[in-house]
């Protein structure tokens, strides 16, 4: 769970752990994350022989599975008495004092270990006596850490459903690709970004012909398939695999209408922009998909909306050039702008 990042859940963690330390009297203090095949060490307070953050413990692991087992009790001040003698526990070191009692995380299959170690302590009645007294303790430290891990939990769950909302505000339902909200805002970071390393981009315009007329003749089901026809072959000609990145060293591709597409590519002129054109129609119209398409190439980013409107009506003047369904390939009626 630990990311070496100083969150308010780590410091919280790493504060118990230093709190245990003192009280007791420990050479040091984990945390140990076994919930992953081999664990791992999460914290660590003081100073432990071959313990180290973010690495596994083979003794730690030996520690979890006798606490989880019942094999050993919580607060042991003679480890060489104990079923811990057994086992080769932090180097040999003997005598040596373990507390160590497992942490628990409502609602998580995490399982962690709060373990301390003593390599001071000498096993006398009286020491004894005082290490056990200190149960309640050792049981409070745990609640804290538990505590701390159920609000870092919590506050996952939370960076999920903003993440999550953030994509349904963004993305379009029917194809996964950016809606016009999306579409907006990537635009915006284009514009403010600037086209970086790229001399130019190319805005294209999409509009899928006799959709209406598809779906009074041949129902909701054949327009909606034929939406998605076209979305998943856009997004092979604008590469795109997630369809909300708004990474402007990437093309990027929306579905800003119900029969309407937006899509943006680096480096691409007018040629290149011409052939891409012809090529989506081409293939689309091999998948029983007419399309109208405009284009618009812009060298400078603040040109960008003007690039946009002149796509948008390069796309109109196409669709009113050609009949709805009966669009042969681009040929020469080339429709582009430049900025």
């Amino acid at each position: 769970m630990n990311d070496r990042v100083s969150t308010p859940h780590n410091i919280a963690c790493r504060q118990v752990l230093e709190f245990l330390r003192s009280e007791l009297s420990l050479s040091g203090c984990v945390i140990y994350n076994y919930s992953e095949e081999h664990g791992v060490v999460d914290f660590i307070a003081g100073s432990l022989p071959g313990v180290v953050e973010g690495k596994s413990n083979t003794s730690l692991e030996t520690i979890s599975r006798l606490i989880h087992t019942g094999r050993c009790n919580y607060i042991v001040p003679d480890a060489s008495q104990s079923a811990y003698s057994q086992h080769s526990v932090f180097c040999d070191s003997n005598p040596v004092a373990i507390v160590a009692i497992p942490i628990v995380v409502a609602g998580s299959s995490q399982k962690c270990l709060l373990c301390g170690v003593s390599f001071d302590l000498q096993a006398n009645d009286q020491q004894n006596s005082d290490l056990l007294s200190r149960r309640p303790l050792l049981e409070f430290c745990k609640a804290q850490i538990e505590h701390a891990n159920e609000s870092y939990l919590r506050s996952l769950e939370d960076i999920y459903t903003i993440e999550y909302l953030t994509d349904q505000a963004y993305q379009d339902a029917m194809t996964c690709l950016l809606n016009r909200n999306g579409w907006e805002a990537a635009i915006a970071s284009v514009i403010g970004n600037g086209f970086g390393f790229h001399e130019c981009v190319t805005v294209f315009v999409i509009d899928v012909d006799g959709l209406k007329a598809l779906n009074d003749t041949k129902g909701h089901a054949a327009g909606d398939n034929a939406i998605r026809t076209v979305a998943t072959t856009l997004q092979r000609y604008f590469k795109i695999e997630d369809g909300a990145s708004l990474t402007v060293e990437m093309p990027f591709i929306a579905r800003t209408g119900g029969d309407e597409f937006f899509g943006l590519l680096f480096d691409c002129d007018d040629e290149a922009a011409q052939a891409v054109a012809r090529s989506m129609s081409h293939e689309l119209l091999q998948r029983g998909v007419s399309v109208s398409i405009g284009f618009a190439c812009c060298r400078s980013a603040r040109k960008l909306p003007d690039a946009i409107v002149n796509a948008d009506e390069a796309m109109y003047l196409q669709k009113s050039r050609l009949e709805p369904m009966q669009h042969d390939l681009l040929g020469d009626q080339k429709v582009s702008g430049s900025n």
